[in-house]
């Protein structure tokens, strides 16, 4: 059968019109965004799917994995900083909007906090204003959020609760010169005024104790056997006294971060299970992290002296000897030199 000119002419029309269709529907479904993976996004959005992906690619020992990822996602830090600061803070937000600040915070924050941070923190730059604008950006939104909630972001809903915690985070992650005890001490206030409201809600309670968590864990260089494992002490860690059923736990990690972290919260009622865990621990590292936590509690001190005494009396490790000695030093408030090894 023979094409007629008009039918050509026509049977072109209807494809163009076609693909016309097909194309918006594509686009209207997925828009595209510049050095950014399709796979990560929905209607030009960054998705559950895409922020997990970011999540898994950063914490992949296998660089394999890491690099190519950032390569494919070479606009991805970018795309995550226009998409934080194009959040309006002059209207109250909603919860979708909330969990969605919380997603793309959490996703820059792993990346800058990943394998290829220098790497990052330069492509921040290089967005229009930087990590500074970003940071000044945030720096508001936990203002203005602290308004709404009358001084306490426990007051907040649990969705913008979290939107606050994933924010400070994210702020201390673009910072090029951290010093984790001091933020450790920060945490521990904001910790504490929030408690002080009662809220009922414990949502960015429990969000400032993993940031306390892993941020501990970074500074003594610990690493948990696996991902799962690490959840898993997260998911039942919610209040600071939970650190003092996690001084006995199996996983040697596990008890020296509570340690560390005990030295800093201070939660009541702990220094009997600091005293047990220090008489049966054989390690250095952990011994030294009892010590420093109990010295937190220089009122309890006549429940340890004499027990750390008679250690003192009994061990051979000079290290440890003189931990013990400094320990005692500081409970009594006075000089090393006045006390001798064999007191």
């Amino acid at each position: 059968m023979t094409i007629t000119h008009t039918k050509r002419i026509w049977l072109t029309s209807i494809l163009v019109v076609a693909l016309a269709v097909v194309g918006f529907f594509v686009l209207s479904s997925n828009w595209l965004v510049s050095g950014v993976e399709s796979r990560l996004l929905n209607n030009g959005r960054l998705s559950v799917q895409g922020h997990q992906a970011v999540i898994d690619a950063i914490k992949s020992s296998n660089e394999s994995q890491l690099k190519p990822f950032l390569e494919k996602n070479s606009g991805l830090a970018r795309y995550l900083s226009s998409e934080l600061q194009g959040q309006d803070l002059q209207n109250e937000w909603g919860q979708s909007q909330a969990i969605y600040f919380s997603r793309v915070s959490s996703s820059l924050r792993h990346l800058l906090e990943g394998a290829e941070s220098s790497l990052i923190k330069q492509r921040v730059n290089d967005f229009s204003g930087g990590q500074h604008q970003l940071a000044t950006y945030l720096n508001a939104f936990v203002i203005a959020q602290q308004n709404l909630g009358n001084g306490y972001i426990s007051s907040l809903s649990d969705a913008d609760q979290q939107a606050v915690g994933e924010a400070i985070r994210l702020l201390a992650s673009l910072n090029d010169s951290r010093d984790i005890q001091q933020e450790l001490i920060e945490i521990v206030g904001w910790y504490t005024t929030e408690r002080s409201a009662r809220t009922g809600s414990t949502t960015y309670l429990e969000c400032l104790l993993q940031y306390a968590w892993e941020l501990s864990l970074l500074d003594l260089d610990l690493e948990l056997d696996s991902t799962t494992f690490a959840e898993d002490v997260l998911a039942n860690f919610k209040k600071d006294t939970d650190l003092t059923r996690l001084l006995n736990h199996p996983n040697d990690a596990v008890v020296k971060n509570a340690a560390n972290l005990i030295s800093v919260f201070t939660p009541k009622n702990t220094i009997t299970a600091l005293r047990f865990q220090l008489m049966r621990s054989n390690d250095n590292q952990e011994r030294f992290l009892l010590l420093d936590a109990i010295k937190s509690y220089g009122e309890q001190r006549s429940e340890v002296e004499i027990q750390l005494k008679k250690m003192l009396r009994l061990t051979r490790d000079t290290d440890f000897q003189e931990k013990i000695m400094e320990t005692i030093e500081h409970l009594n408030g006075r000089p090393n030199t006045l006390l001798t090894k064999s007191d």
